[in-house]
């Protein structure tokens, strides 16, 4: 089962709310433990603004009840950690270097995209208003 089949109305607390879907593509190749200029690892800076960027928008309140948000992260393969989630909902994360894996950018981007279409179907199946990507 797709993780977008059964989706609802239901699945949003009768938000009456325009939906902004929000995918992110990560990168966690092994080239993601190297040093900043900071002295710190890029993972290290990833996840820390991954997360700021969560709690900024969660004190938004009309981004706190709009936004959905998915993480798929790309290193040696594709995966998706975060399913989408509304943001409000979204725990802290933190993602993990894949040591000596390649960067498949690309096929992170082909992904998102068709998510991407999978949820905007899903948003028009049930009638819901979204934000255009």
């Amino acid at each position: 089962m797709s993780q977008y089949e059964g989706l609802t109305q239901g699945s949003f607390k009768n938000s009456t709310a325009r939906r902004l879907p929000i995918f992110f593509c990560l990168d966690v190749s092994g080239s993601m433990i190297a040093k900043t200029t900071r002295g710190t690892k890029r993972i290290d800076e990833m996840n820390a603004a991954f997360n700021r960027f969560l709690e900024a928008m969660k004190g938004n309140e009309v981004v706190a009840e709009s936004a959905d948000v998915a993480a798929l992260t790309f290193g040696g393969k594709v995966d998706v950690p975060l399913q989408m989630t509304p943001i409000s909902q979204v725990e802290t994360q933190t993602f993990d270097v894949r040591k000596r894996s390649f960067t498949p950018l690309g096929e992170a981007i082909l992904t998102a995209i068709q998510l991407l279409d999978l949820r905007t179907q899903g948003y028009k199946d049930n009638g819901m208003k979204y934000f255009q990507p």
